[in-house]
């Protein structure tokens, strides 16, 4: 990058001046600085600490584009031949940023004592004081004041510190470059001294030199030491390296020397990993032969398992990703097994990043050692302490499902392993497990009976209603014999009325009949029973510990221990239970009784309305509802499997049933007064605190059975899983749109009448190495996109269509009046970071106008990134003038300015003149893209997110899908919601959807609408938009309003 600074001329009406800047310094705080005549003071009669302080100021003056001629001379007498270190370097500084000519371009008369003082300091005997002054010797462009230091420079070479020598080659090297008469036996001087060196940094300073300025010198010098590259330094091997595959272009018959010796560095025992990088990367550029492609992937891995900077690993990751996938991907599968070693790392950013290569490398010649590797990770995950295992077992338990998925012959071995991991502590990645278990079962028949098995032994483990609710689904839709039925339901009896009988826990509670005992004792009044143990039998004597066996209902013994108190008045019978509760079994126990460890003690209410008034926290009726569904299924199906106990069994789950609307109720009950008592008292916290849907799904559950319906019977039993079998076919349909989509697009944006331009007929750019027939891979092939036509790489593959010309000419903005005296028009291109305007300018004057700037500001988060430059322009005469503005996030933005010129001839009073722009207004829609996410994810980031923008909706259109369509292409972003099921909210008369985006700089958005048909015909409801970050929530939400006027 070429800084520039701006030097003030001494009249203020001529233009503003830029020169080339090589001094970069921060002012710091700025304090009240002192004139040119006190400085001046402090140089000729300060001591050493003042001429520093005044050399300082002098030099952020200079910096500043002020001009202080008065100062050269006083510095020149009475600090240049001071002793002084500091101050010896702080001059060196001031050679470089003071003007060294007059304003008609000659050498100032002072330049000569410099030129002089300079000299002295090159045949210094301290070589610090010559490398420095070396160093400033390579940012002078004055001819005149080099050419008195040429033989000085020279005989730096033949110093005995190398750090002369490193600087001296370097100051050859600029000269050389700037004025070559000067020096013209450079190119043989550095060469010999390289033939001579032996310090690998001036060994890399005369190579680089030679690489640039005398190319075929350079091959010469490198041909002759090809065997000894593996020995150079890392610095001189990346300088190789470099002019490798730049001279690869303009020799290609020279590529297969270049081969071994990148070959040799590939291989090299103490080749650094920056070393090893570039060889790799060079390989690529110079062969597309699948051996050097394996090799180079196989060098990357090799760096990918022996760096310990996760920053390199990165790297390398993201160059497998974009280099040798996409375009080698055959090559790299061979590897896949060498890359996933990756998955050992602690750090989750690689693992993820691995695991994101990897899957698309998986075929049926290695899926299955991909799979057993992810099986021994998991239990490695499970077993070890890493840092967010949780996170890590979520990522393996998704690649399994991704393997299984697209060869569904691995499921058979990978779906059972998994099932331990259901009561996993981590709850995504338990259900991550879920949902795979899920369509396994579904797909596969011959594995239901395992699955059911291992589901069943699992539950009792399950902490988590979230993998609950699911697995009480599967458990009910996949029962289909008598056997299986007796086993669901004598484990979800188990699980949920354990507590109440303790010998339950041990037999098993085979038959329907305890359960129909426990559901009774549940909902019995205390002023009609006493306290009941374990055989289900009143206990008199209560008071007394009891520890005799007890007799089951299938005939086995079993003992159990509970200390039983009469009921008074003022007291309730106390039931010891000396195990956890699970989620199930804590429906129906009081949290405040279960607070006790390791014995929860539960209290048997006195009446209904009471049954819940001692729960401190409400019961989890959702959980509730999915239990009541599960059980409602298996009595169903008990009908015809189960003749004979299916009376029972209904029976039995009704009044199950009915005491979890009991506790609902009283809790509601309970609630409701413990929040009128306080002080802060609202009734929506009532409400809140309630689930009416799944109380009312309770109550349907217990009116089936009670009183059953065919078409009830019929959406219970089968069109639940016909519903799920047609969601998971739109899933896998969904998830292979993209790449459909894809291959559509391009297909679309490669016409066959489109014409083809081959790169290798591209003419030939003025001091390129590039020779005719001579392709280089790594051009950019959106840079000749611009015109018709495609490239002949572009034919079969991808394009550019954001650089079209067709989708430049819609990007234009006009900035001024037809009108005026300058016509202006923009063209604006956003990428992920900045903003570049392409203003094309019109003179519509017979004038010269000279001094014309484009003067840019902006309004929200966007930032101007370089100063406005100076420009003439004739008579008629057109300008193109570049801007670039720095983007910092997705925010609708502004941009204004306006154009500032001079009339050539015109009085110095009235030649300054000014034309405003137009607004630019910066659309948040050029920011975002569609994208795609599974329901889990939009789930977890909705909870999330926190910054919310919530617009109502009136619309007078006719249809709700119409309106969904004009939303969607209003906001740019994408329906996550299944067709067939927008078909069916639209016959109901409301609408729910879930859309979502991604914005260039990796920005979530989340928007769902839910509206419904009104009576008066308009479509009312709302629309939540949640984001991450303030300003993408706000925009979009703006977007979206505007969008609905």
């Amino acid at each position: 990058v070429q800084f520039t600074r701006s030097k003030r001329m001494a009249s203020s009406t001529k233009a503003v001046q830029s020169a080339p800047c090589t001094l970069l310094l921060h002012p710091g705080v700025v304090t009240e600085t002192a004139t040119v005549q006190q400085l001046r003071r402090q140089i000729e009669e300060g001591n050493e600490q003042q001429k520093r302080d005044a050399v300082k100021a002098t030099i952020l003056l200079l910096l500043q584009g002020e001009s202080v001629p008065q100062m050269l001379m006083p510095i020149i007498r009475f600090a240049m031949p001071s002793k002084d270190r500091v101050l010896k370097k702080l001059l060196l500084l001031f050679w470089e940023v003071v003007d060294k000519k007059t304003a008609d371009g000659k050498l100032l008369h002072e330049m000569i004592l410099v030129c002089n003082a300079l000299m002295k300091d090159l045949n210094h005997p301290n070589e610090y004081i010559r490398g420095s002054t070396l160093r400033l010797v390579c940012k002078l462009k004055e001819p005149e004041l080099l050419e008195p230091l040429i033989e000085s420079i020279r005989l730096c070479l033949d110093h005995r510190h190398a750090y002369v020598r490193r600087n001296a080659v370097l100051a050859i090297y600029s000269i050389a470059k700037d004025f070559p008469h000067l020096i013209p036996d450079a190119a043989e001087l550095i060469h010999t001294f390289l033939q001579a060196e032996g310090d690998a940094s001036c060994k890399r300073n005369a190579f680089l030199m030679l690489f640039n300025l005398a190319t075929p010198v350079a091959l010469q010098y490198l041909s002759s030491v090809a065997d000894s590259v593996a020995g150079f330094g890392e610095m001189q091997q990346l300088v190789v390296l470099e002019m490798i595959r730049r001279a690869a272009r303009s020799q290609p018959q020279r590529r297969l020397h270049f081969m071994r010796i990148i070959f040799t560095l590939l291989g090299g025992k103490g080749t650094s990993a920056a070393v090893q990088y570039e060889a790799a990367v060079t390989l690529l550029s110079l062969s597309r032969a699948p051996t050097a492609v394996k090799a180079a992937a196989s060098s990357l891995l090799s760096l990918l398992h022996l760096a310990s900077d996760n920053n390199v690993k990165m790297i390398v990751l993201d160059k497998l990703q974009t280099e040798i996938k996409a375009k080698y991907p055959k090559v790299l599968q061979e590897l896949v097994m060498d890359l996933l070693r990756a998955l050992s790392s602690p750090n989750l950013d690689i693992v993820r990043k691995t695991l994101d290569i990897a899957m698309d490398l998986t075929s049926p010649s290695n899926v299955q050692e991909v799979v057993a590797l992810l099986k021994k990770e998991i239990t490695k995950s499970a077993a070890e302490e890493y840092d967010r295992g949780g996170d890590r077992r979520h990522l393996l338990v998704q690649a399994i499902h991704s393997c299984a998925a697209k060869f569904p012959e691995v499921a058979h071995q990978t779906v059972l392993p998994l099932l331990d991991f259901l009561s996993d502590s981590n709850i995504p990645s338990a259900l991550d497990v879920v949902y795979f278990v899920r369509e396994v079962i579904q797909s596969f028949p011959d594995l239901r009976s395992q699955i059911f098995e291992k589901i069943l032994s699992q539950i009792p483990l399950i902490t988590s209603p979230k993998i609950l609710r699911p697995l009480l689904w599967i458990v009910s839709e996949f029962t289909s014999s008598g056997a299986d039925i007796a086993k669901a339901f004598a484990c979800l009896t188990k699980e949920s009325l354990s507590p109440f009988l303790p010998g339950a826990a041990h037999a098993g509670m085979e038959g329907a009949s305890s359960l129909a005992l426990a559901a009774s004792v549940l909902l019995r009044s205390p002023a009609h029973a006493a306290p009941v143990s374990a055989s289900g039998n009143t206990d008199a004597g209560a008071g007394a510990n009891s520890h005799r066996p007890v007799v089951l209902p299938d005939g086995t013994y079993a003992s159990s221990s509970a200390l039983s108190v009469a009921a008074t008045p003022t007291t309730t019978t106390k039931t010891v239970i000396s195990q956890p509760l699970s989620p199930l079994a804590s429906l129906f126990v009081p949290s405040s009784a279960h607070a006790v460890a390791p014995s929860v003690t539960a209290s048997a209410p006195s009446t209904g309305a009471q049954a819940g008034a001692s729960n401190s926290s409400a019961p989890d009726l959702f959980l509730a509802s999915a239990l009541a569904s599960a059980l409602t299924k298996l009595a169903l199906r008990s009908r015809n499997e189960l003749p004979e106990e299916s009376n029972k069994i209904v029976a039995a789950v009704s009044l199950l049933l009915s005491r979890l609307v009991a506790v609902n109720r009283s809790y509601t009950a309970t609630n409701a007064v413990e929040l009128s008592s306080s002080p802060a008292f609202k009734e929506s916290e009532i409400v809140r605190s309630v689930d009416p849907d799944s109380h009312d799904w309770i109550l349907t559950c217990v009116r089936l059975l009670t009183r059953p319906t065919p078409l009830l019977e019929d959406v219970f039993l089968s069109q639940f899983r016909a519903a799920f079998s047609s969601a998971l076919s739109v899933t896998k349909s969904r998830e292979a749109t993209p790449v459909a989509a894809t291959v559509q697009s391009v297909s679309d944006q490669s016409s066959p009448d489109s014409v083809i331009r081959i790169r290798q007929l591209k003419p030939r750019p003025i001091g390129s190495l590039l020779t005719a027939g001579d392709v280089d891979d790594n051009d950019d092939a959106a840079a000749d996109a611009g015109g018709d036509g495609i490239l002949l790489n572009e034919a079969a593959s991808e394009s550019s269509p954001s650089n079209s010309l067709a989708s430049r000419l819609s990007r234009i903005v006009q900035l001024t009046g037809l009108s005026d005296s300058l016509y202006a028009e923009a063209i604006i291109s956003v990428h992920q970071y900045d903003i570049v305007l392409e203003v094309t300018v019109l003179n519509q004057t017979q004038d010269t106008l000279q001094n014309l700037s484009l003067e840019l500001a902006t309004l929200g988060d966007l930032k101007l990134v370089e100063r406005p430059q100076v420009y003439t322009i004739a008579p008629f005469g057109k300008l193109q003038i570049k801007s670039h503005v720095k983007i910092s996030s997705t925010e609708t933005g502004t941009i204004f300015g306006s154009i500032v010129y001079d009339v050539a001839g015109a009085p110095a009073s009235d030649n300054k003149s000014c034309v405003v722009l137009n607004e630019i207004h910066i659309d948040i829609l050029d920011y975002i893209t569609p994208a795609y996410c599974d329901d889990a994810s939009f789930r977890a980031m909705w909870q999330e997110f926190g910054w919310e923008n919530k617009v109502s909706v009136n619309s007078a259109e006719p249809s709700m899908r119409e309106w969904l369509n004009l939303l969607v292409a209003a906001t740019n972003m994408r329906c996550l919601t299944p067709a067939s099921s927008l078909q069916v909210d639209e016959q109901c008369g409301f609408l729910a959807v879930n859309l979502y985006a991604k914005s260039k700089f990796g920005e979530d958005a989340l928007a769902n609408v839910s509206i419904q048909k009104a009576a008066n015909g308009k479509i009312q409801g709302f629309i939540r938009i949640r984001s991450q970050t303030q300003g993408i929530a706000v925009s979009l939400g703006e977007k979206v309003a505007h969008s609905l006027k």
